[in-house]
């Protein structure tokens, strides 16, 4: 197991957002298995991002998109437009 496993990703994404920085600020977005995250600049949510990209498995199944300015969107696969 782990937040590799469809069951496993949104308590994987819970444990990051109790990390992330300004979550509470409009830089963490939920829609069901949807997850938007700004890193705000901040470097340790920069860190949060590097370590889940090193990842393979979970950044290939989870990573959606990536924008410039420290934009992220994770879901599933099957949830993917």
């Amino acid at each position: 197991m782990g937040p590799w496993d469809k069951n496993e990703f949104p308590i994987f994404m819970k444990y990051i957002r109790d990390h992330w920085k300004y979550a509470d600020d409009g830089y963490w977005e939920e829609d069901g298995l949807k997850y938007t995250l700004h890193t705000a600049g901040w470097s340790g949510n920069e860190d949060i991002i590097n370590a889940m990209r090193k990842n393979y498995i979970f950044w290939v199944l989870y990573w959606e998109q990536s924008n410039r300015g420290g934009h992220y969107i994770f879901c599933p696969s099957e949830l993917r437009d």
